[in-house]
């Protein structure tokens, strides 16, 4: 069925029905966009409060060493930046969320000091 331009004629005296596509102006096209950038932006913030949360609840635990005393990667910057002997360092993880979120924190053993922190959501979930 091919409709022209009258066709639809009918539409644009009709309160609260969509405009034509020839009548929506630029500024309500980019009013639009605006709001639909500020939806995924405050989801966005939302979603990164939420994973922080957990991160930081996650922090609490003792987690599991994945790189030991003298295997830590890049260990000159640590001790340089936080103290310490290189054997007084590794590398921890925490358990994972149901949402997959874990933490990954470098640990002083002889100060309990946490540097480094990032909070991982994974895509793979246990």
């Amino acid at each position: 069925v091919k409709h022209s331009r009258d066709s639809f004629k009918h539409l644009r005296k009709m309160p609260g029905k969509p405009k034509m596509p020839a009548e929506v102006g630029i500024n309500e096209g980019a009013q639009s966009a605006k709001n639909v950038a500020n939806h995924y932006k405050h989801r966005r913030d939302l979603n990164q409060s939420h994973i922080k949360s957990q991160g930081e609840e996650l922090l609490k635990e003792e987690g599991k060493i994945i790189a030991g005393p003298g295997k830590v990667w890049d260990i000159d910057r640590v001790v340089s930046q936080h103290g310490g002997e290189p054997l007084d360092w590794v590398k921890k993880v925490t358990s994972q969320t149901s949402d997959g979120i874990e933490v990954h924190y470098l640990q002083n053993l002889r100060t309990g000091e946490k540097v480094d922190i990032k909070i991982i959501q994974s895509s793979k979930r246990k």
